[in-house]
């Protein structure tokens, strides 16, 4: 098979990955300047790597998850015989990544989280089984947990939030997974998604119109939270050990 490379991602001056597969001439220094990373499959000579090049800025460096898209490829290529293939989005690449993967696209860059620990899983149940039995004893709506896939839209943004609620009268948003925005979302902090909680998938949360977001903060036992009134996050007042949903009007501990 002839070299072949083949962008995967946004299309030009966004984030992505260079995907570099299938090369008789091998991984030459000369060719390949840009790599700044790179997982191979030695035998097939196949390969997958990001580039420092600014307009093809990527989304995480992770050699387990470019190994296991150039794993992907590799079969992809083996079963079809076939060297060339149309670009993959970002939301694309998430949906053929392994079931256990934890793994969200926001603005079709993917982002991927560690398992949670033991006090984030405490929090997360003591919530939900909260809201799980508010929900049916008042036919208030829907709870679902993580890992859950939340399609924002159906391009760029597909998320998995720690807690979300959906109302009644919405629930037609849910199709196997959700297709839209849930009313509340609720976000557990973790080392490895603090910043992406906290100042990447606010924004997100309010340009979709989420009616409620929560944050909890499992170091402080802190629920910081933000109501959309007029299309604006407006804070609400932060709460130990508690949070109080001017939305489901009631009251929830953890």
């Amino acid at each position: 098979m002839e070299h072949f490379h083949q962008r995967v991602g946004e299309p030009e001056g966004h984030g992505g990955i260079y995907a570099f597969g299938i090369d008789p001439g091998g991984f030459g220094k000369g060719k390949m300047r840009a790599v700044d990373q790179c997982v191979g499959i030695e035998k097939e000579k196949f390969f997958v790597g990001f580039t420092h090049a600014a307009k093809y800025r990527t989304f995480e460096k992770n050699p387990t998850f470019l190994k296991r898209i150039a794993q992907g490829f590799w079969l992809f290529l083996r079963m079809r015989n076939v060297a060339v293939f149309a670009p993959l989005t970002a939301l694309e690449v998430c949906e053929n990544l392994p079931e256990s993967t934890l793994a969200e696209v926001i603005d079709n860059k993917i982002y991927l989280s560690d398992s949670p620990v033991a006090r984030h899983q405490s929090i997360s149940l003591h919530l939900a089984s909260q809201l799980f039995f508010f929900a049916k004893q008042n036919d208030a709506g829907s709870v679902f947990v993580a890992p859950f896939d939340v399609y924002l839209d159906e391009e760029k943004s597909l998320v998995q939030p720690d807690i979300l609620f959906i109302l009644k009268e919405n629930e037609h948003i849910v199709r196997g997974h959700v297709h839209g925005s849930p009313d509340l979302i609720i976000e557990i902090l973790s080392l490895a998604s603090k910043k992406r909680d906290l100042v990447t998938k606010k924004p997100l949360y309010e340009k979709f119109a989420i009616k409620e977001y929560w944050i909890i903060d499992p170091e402080t036992n802190t629920a910081f939270g933000f109501q959309l009134q007029k299309g604006v996050y407006v804070k609400l007042p932060p709460e130990k050990n508690k949070l109080t949903s001017p939305l489901l009007k009631n009251v929830f501990v953890f």
